[in-house]
């Protein structure tokens, strides 16, 4: 079964309107159906007063903006836009056991001009191979998350220049290489997880300014160093800071950010004497917000409680409704 829904307008494959731009064929991916009428979710968002034509390869298609398809045979179907295919601004496929194989890879998809969102999810029997720059160009969102069977290899600075949300979560068969500076300045959410293969060295000022999230975990070839004032400022309200399992990176402990209303888990092999200074020194700049969460206990060493600069500034925390959980 194949989802489809837009905010522009979808047409019936070889309706009047709009004909010559309807001869121009897209090839985006193939699949694999079984008996059992497995769901594509695909969605797509078009420009207003766009037309786009999609064919499912089983002699159907969908009209307007709402519908599904069923596959009733099993077989091996080409799934197709025609139309204003370039002025599809939104691509989106999640959450399918579905067999899903992109032609040459998944280059094709660069013929879509003006996406300003790009979404691949939780798709383990999605299989591609292509380079990190085959990917189209994405100015707003680009977000992979769990795709077990999808190679890609390349540079950093290749991905996507998009600039308010660059999520990559659980991709095993990714194999990126580049400095941090290279990574997409995005502004709201920033996601490293899961990158076993990704490979970047820098500072901790190279990563983007991230107003909200900020999520580093189990990259173990991520090499950052740098005071721990220059992480991002996530200004944001219920904003998020989290970096674990990334053993390669160090920080040197100064005044860190205000983080007023910021979740914190910070576990980075930190020393007590470290500990004690982030503490201090965060106690007086830090600002009363929502109750937050503040996580330094994991892989860091113990903090000195009965130290009495240590012990006044956690009630100086607590007084301004941080809660923190640490190693004693």
């Amino acid at each position: 079964m194949l989802g489809i829904g837009n905010i522009g307008k979808l047409g019936r494959l070889g309706q009047s309107a709009n004909k010559s731009a309807a001869k121009r064929i897209l090839d985006i991916f193939s699949t694999s159906q079984v008996a059992t009428n497995v769901q594509i979710p695909l969605t797509l968002n078009t420009q207003i007063g766009k037309t786009v034509y999609i064919d499912l390869g089983d002699g159907s298609s969908l009209v307007e903006c709402v519908g599904t398809s069923n596959y009733t045979t099993a077989g091996d179907f080409n799934v197709k836009l025609s139309g204003n295919y370039s002025s599809i601004t939104g691509f989106k496929i999640i959450n399918t056991n579905a067999v899903i194989t992109f032609p040459k890879g998944i280059k094709n998809l660069k013929n879509i001009k003006s996406l300003n969102s790009f979404h691949l999810s939780n798709l383990r029997n999605l299989t591609a191979s292509c380079k990190i720059s085959d990917f189209p160009r994405v100015t707003g969102t680009f977000h992979l998350f769990n795709l077990p069977n999808f190679t890609a290899t390349g540079l950093i600075i290749d991905f996507p220049r998009a600039t308010s949300n660059f999520n990559l979560f659980n991709l095993p068969n990714f194999t990126a290489t580049g400095l941090i500076i290279d990574f997409p300045r995005a502004t709201s959410n920033f996601y490293l997880q899961n990158l076993p293969k990704l490979t970047a060295t820098g500072l901790i000022s190279d990563f983007p300014r991230i107003t909200f999230t900020f999520s580093l975990f189990n990259v173990p070839n991520l090499t950052a160093t740098g005071n721990i004032s220059t992480l991002p400022p996530l200004t944001a309200n219920n904003s998020t800071l989290s970096i674990t399992n990334c053993p390669k990176v160090n920080l040197t402990i100064d005044t860190p950010p205000v983080w007023k209303n910021t979740t914190i888990k910070l576990q980075v092999a930190l020393t007590t004497t470290q500990l004690n200074d982030f503490v201090k020194l965060w106690a007086p700049v830090t600002e009363a917000g929502g109750v937050k969460n503040v996580n330094i206990a994991g892989n860091n060493e113990p903090l000195t409680e009965s130290d009495p600069d240590v012990a006044a500034a956690l009630q100086i925390l607590s007084d301004k409704n941080k809660i923190l959980a640490y190693n004693i």
